[in-house]
């Protein structure tokens, strides 16, 4: 999830993060920007998000961040990355949870918060677009090469921008792809070097998987209300400044394994 804060930060969140707000985007889906993929959408710096207590603030580099110059992926202990946000203690709660719940390999549980894939491509099938139609309209980058991975056997459904609007193009894309296995998977990336304020914040606590020699965290989703579950795969490539999300159905051990193999296999 991306959020904008006019001329502040632009900054990458990571799962813990999304279902402590995911609630109050439904209600305030006016300042979703309408390429959104909801799940990894951009928020337009609107002032119910920037002025609430609840939301995050850009994160200013400072000493003992395991940031780096030139970096634009910021790993450090949850408590560090909660005391530089100004966060509602309910909400820091919230996170505290989440983040423990993946620790423990446990899903993470959201009543109400866990959609299907299928109503958010539905939200996105009128921004589909073909790939090449896509690029022609103006990506910061090359969308990343996944021709190695089972989502090339499958087939793509369709293609929309994401992320920012700079005079470069887009920084963000998002593809919807039917895998012969999985069945819809929601793949986005972000270009973290186009914009010289994007960062990713990623909690060490998360940090359960490591993907090309990246830091990641898998997490399992789900719904005590509606039964409905999912695995979130968000990793950085360090080398390449991208940022990429994948979203599929289901917790099951077969799904985690096999949205781990995308990932190795996709070339930024």
């Amino acid at each position: 999830m991306k959020f904008a804060y006019g001329a502040g930060a632009v900054i990458v969140l990571t799962t813990v993060v999304f279902f402590a707000v995911h609630e109050r985007l439904e209600k305030n889906s006016d300042s979703i920007a309408p390429a959104s993929s909801g799940m990894a959408g951009k928020l337009a710096g609107s002032a119910a998000v920037s002025q609430s207590p609840d939301y995050p603030t850009p994160v200013q580099k400072q000493s003992g961040s395991a940031q780096k110059s030139g970096e634009r992926v910021t790993t450090l202990p949850l408590e560090e990355l909660l005391a530089r946000n100004h966060l509602s203690d309910a909400f820091k709660e919230r996170i505290r949870r989440n983040v423990a719940a993946i620790q423990r390999g446990e899903p993470v549980a959201e009543p109400g918060s866990v959609p299907g894939l299928d109503k958010r491509i539905d939200a996105l099938k009128s921004h589909f677009k073909s790939l090449d139609d896509v690029v022609k309209t103006g990506l910061t980058r090359p969308p990343s090469d996944v021709s190695k991975t089972s989502l090339a056997q499958g087939a793509l459904i369709g293609a929309h921008v994401d992320g920012t609007h700079l005079p470069a193009g887009w920084t963000g894309l998002g593809r919807v792809f039917r895998d012969p296995v999985l069945g819809p998977v929601i793949l986005t990336e972000a270009d973290l070097n186009a914009d010289n304020r994007a960062q990713s914040l990623m909690p060490t606590e998360a940090i359960n998987i490591q993907i090309r020699g990246n830091p990641g965290e898998l997490a399992m989703l789900s719904d005590p209300r509606s039964g409905l579950s999912m695995t979130k795969l968000t990793w950085v490539d360090k080398g390449a400044g991208v940022s990429y999300e994948m979203l599929a159905q289901g917790i099951d051990e077969a799904t985690k394994q096999a949205l781990g193999r995308i990932a190795e296999s996709i070339e930024p």
